[in-house]
């Protein structure tokens, strides 16, 4: 008997707006650029330079959306958002 897998992708999106952003995801990161300006994910800080990361149990989709908000400083707002995402299924089934 073959084990089953999920076979998964890493999508990256470019972040420089505040708002609110879907996961959807098995995994998601916030990365903010080294040069930016830093900001808020759901309230929590995250400093230029550095990245917070939500992984979900394997099986389980993290459904939130973040709220992510820029503090204003000279810097710019530069961040990349990052999801492990499952292979060929292009939006997941919403069961809400």
């Amino acid at each position: 008997m073959k084990d089953k897998f999920i076979e998964t992708i890493i999508t990256s999106e470019p972040l420089s707006e505040s708002g609110f952003y879907e996961s959807d995801c098995f995994g998601i990161e916030f990365s903010v650029a080294s040069t930016s300006n830093n900001m808020f994910v759901n309230g929590r800080l995250v400093i230029a330079g550095t990245a917070f990361s939500i992984d979900q149990n394997v099986g389980y989709i993290d459904r939130s959306i973040y709220e992510v908000n820029f503090v204003v400083g000279a810097g710019v707002n530069e961040a990349t958002i990052v999801r492990s995402v499952p292979k060929n299924i292009p939006k997941l089934i919403d069961n809400g």
